[in-house]
């Protein structure tokens, strides 16, 4: 893991490297210094007597089942690596850091929903501009980018063209000098009111019945009846509530109704009234928190540049980081360390496995110094590599950036099953793992590990999830194919030696010396 560019991971790699040294340290040196200790303070028979006690013993019709048919089940596990192999191309990687979110929490569903509304104003990539004239041509050209749908800066928040704009509200204050802006306190007449209901009412039935006399000859009549059907029953309406009603509540409720539609409006109208419009807006006119936000102490410009498609996603985020590099190289923010970050982690790890797996080539080879040795150590490592990017494939399960890592993981933990199996057969040539002590302890060894990183799917964070759903697979097919495939082969191995052994004939003594 230290050989690449990310820091954070050869940071990791120092730490887990000489952890990892230090227990391999303690366990050739302090381990077995307590062994002699203890073992000098009891006697030879004892000893015997513990290790009988806690060995575990295979019944012989498990060996019987694990070795009906070696063929049969090489057979079965070609078969499983070659679908799995036609699998693998389908394994892609997720970039959206979303995705590794609880889906379940009331903030991820919110920025979820803000995503998929039309404005994606939430993630920005930023900018910076020396002063006021770069950032204003800076921005026009974000803005005729495809991939940009808003620009935010300091320039962006000033009117274009304040001169002509400041003339015409000159023009609209001086109109409003002499307007009457005081109608709302005045009372509501609710009898002329009344009056002009009634009035309106009877001439709307008038019309409405002519108009139907005219409906066949002429369009306009048609339309005439649509609306008085629908202005007579209002006007019945407003007639029979103003009736009910006395007429000082009458004129009181008016006046309120009065003052609640035309007061929003005079209101601002003598806002705009009582403007200046000596100059036009500038810098001092901006809310604190606004130029705080754009400009900073030494005069530099923020420039804020929104995307116009979800940039979580890695194909609009390198489109959009692709064409603002074309206005500034130097633009940074979340689109732009998504684009950066999540890549080289990728590429990172992606280098971290390979470096392992010519590592720990090396090392076997160093180990075995036998071709067929070395072969057969690393044959569980990549059978059970295939078959979990096969099943990955299968089940639709991306890497991402949270289990990326389990690729050198991975491959660090699943080939040591392999090289103590080879190693157990080159001591005795039992091809029959689970009656030696190897196979119970690679068995408890991988079950341990199984247990821990499948203790990570009860995690509601998707990312820890599928870092242990991805690393139990990878360990248990590692397991199956130590402590179940290979041994296989090493058993028809074992069948053609001892065929070998038959086969050989011994000459007589007499013929052998004639020979000679």
């Amino acid at each position: 893991m230290c050989f690449n560019d990310f820091i954070g991971l050869q940071e990791f790699g120092i730490v887990a490297g000489f952890g990892i040294l230090f227990c391999l340290l303690s366990s050739l040196t302090l381990l077995p210094a307590m062994y002699y200790w203890i073992d000098s303070k009891i006697g030879l028979n004892r000893i015997r007597q513990s290790t009988i006690k806690t060995t575990w013993t295979t019944p012989q019709w498990f060996n019987t089942i694990l070795f009906f048919s070696p063929r049969g089940t090489l057979t079965l596990a070609s078969l499983a690596t070659i679908f799995f192999a036609f699998m693998i191309p389908k394994v892609g990687f997720d970039y959206n850091l979303l995705n590794l979110q609880n889906q379940n929490l009331d903030c991820v569903q919110r920025e979820l929903e803000l995503l998929n509304s039309p404005s994606r104003g939430m993630i920005s990539a930023l900018s910076v501009a020396d002063n006021e004239e770069e950032a204003k041509k800076r921005a026009k050209a974000f803005e005729a980018l495809p991939s940009v749908a808003e620009v935010r800066t300091l320039t962006t928040i000033f009117p274009e063209q304040q001169e002509e704009k400041l003339q015409i509200i000159r023009d609209i204050v001086n109109k409003l000098k002499d307007v009457p802006l005081d109608s709302s306190k005045k009372e509501v007449n609710a009898d002329r009111l009344k009056k002009d209901i009634d009035d309106l009412l009877q001439k709307s039935e008038e019309g409405y019945k002519t108009a139907q006399k005219f409906v066949s000859i002429a369009p306009q009549a048609k339309e005439a009846v649509d609306i008085f059907s629908k202005l007579i029953p209002a006007l019945s309406r407003i007639q029979k509530q103003m009736n009910k009603l006395p007429r000082t509540e009458l004129n009181k409720r008016l006046s309120r109704a009065q003052f609640e539609i035309f007061g929003t409006m005079e209101s601002g109208l003598l806002w705009l009234r009582s403007q200046d419009i000596s100059r036009g807006v500038t810098k001092e006119d901006l809310p604190k928190e606004v130029l705080e936000r754009f400009l900073s102490p030494h005069g530099k410009i923020l420039i804020e540049i929104i995307p116009k498609e979800n940039v979580w996603e890695r194909k609009a985020d390198v489109q959009f980081v692709n064409d603002i590099r074309k206005v500034d190289p130097k633009v940074t923010g979340t689109p732009v360390q998504n684009y950066e970050y999540i890549e080289l982690l990728r590429k990172s790890y992606t280098e971290a496995a390979q470096w392992a797996f010519v590592a720990i080539v090396i090392l076997i080879v160093l180990r075995f110094q036998n071709l067929l040795y070395s072969i057969l150590a690393l044959f569980p490592l990549v059978l059970a590599a295939i078959w979990t990017l096969g099943w990955m494939g299968f089940f639709n399960i991306p890497f991402n950036p949270a289990n990326i890592i389990t690729l050198p993981l991975a491959i660090g933990a699943g080939v040591a099953y392999g090289i103590y199996t080879v190693d157990r057969y080159s001591e005795d040539g039992n091809a029959q793992l689970f009656s030696t002590s190897t196979g119970k302890a690679i068995l408890v060894s991988g079950l341990t590990a199984v247990i821990g990183f499948a203790s990570l799917l009860i995690s509601s964070y998707q990312g820890l999830y599928s870092l242990g759903l991805v690393m139990t697979i990878a360990i248990s097919f590692c397991l199956i194919t130590s402590l179940i495939i290979l041994p296989q082969v090493f058993y028809l191995m074992s069948n053609k030696k001892k065929k070998d052994n038959e086969l050989t004939i011994d000459l007589p003594a007499e013929e052998t010396l004639a020979n000679k």
